[in-house]
């Protein structure tokens, strides 16, 4: 038995399949989810950065020196256990899904010695589109740094 369809079934059918596929591409969006500016991968990203930039800060005042005087991974391990760095009143200013990326503020949270600082910071955490790996951009802590009288003196 065979069953014949009429042309303009077979439009409408061809016209419902391109529809289809088109919102299927553009909900696709972000092939993975940007995650929100108070995911624990974001913080965690955001503190390992601020690691990395204070270890890098420290290591040039030591190297000042002179060779053999590199600060050392135990060295860091160290002063970076006697250290607290996690984001406070996080809140997020803008979503781009077509871009997948997340504008973010928060309050940056240094203990240190005893004494606490909150530095005022954002930052944008996107997804590559290709490789799906979380990127994320910090801005606001140079400004800090910048506008600190002196770096402090290492003890001799």
């Amino acid at each position: 038995m065979k069953v014949k369809l009429s042309k303009n079934f077979r439009c409408t059918g061809m016209v419902l399949t391109g529809v289809f596929a088109i919102l299927l591409f553009a909900l696709q969006g972000c092939s993975k989810s940007t995650p929100a500016c108070d995911s624990g991968k974001t913080i965690k990203t955001v503190v390992n950065i601020v690691s990395q930039d204070f270890k890098n800060d420290l290591a040039a005042i030591v190297g000042v020196g002179g060779p053999g005087m590199e600060l050392t991974d135990e060295e860091w391990k160290s002063i970076r256990a006697g250290m607290v760095i996690d984001l406070e009143n996080i809140r997020e200013h803008s979503f781009d899904e077509a871009e997948c990326k997340r504008k973010c503020a928060a309050n940056l949270m240094i203990v240190s010695g005893g004494s606490k600082e909150l530095i005022p910071v954002t930052y944008i955490s996107e997804i590559n589109k290709d490789t799906g790996e979380l990127k994320v951009t910090l801005s606001g802590l140079e400004e800090y740094k910048k506008s600190k009288v002196a770096p402090p003196m290492l003890p001799e």
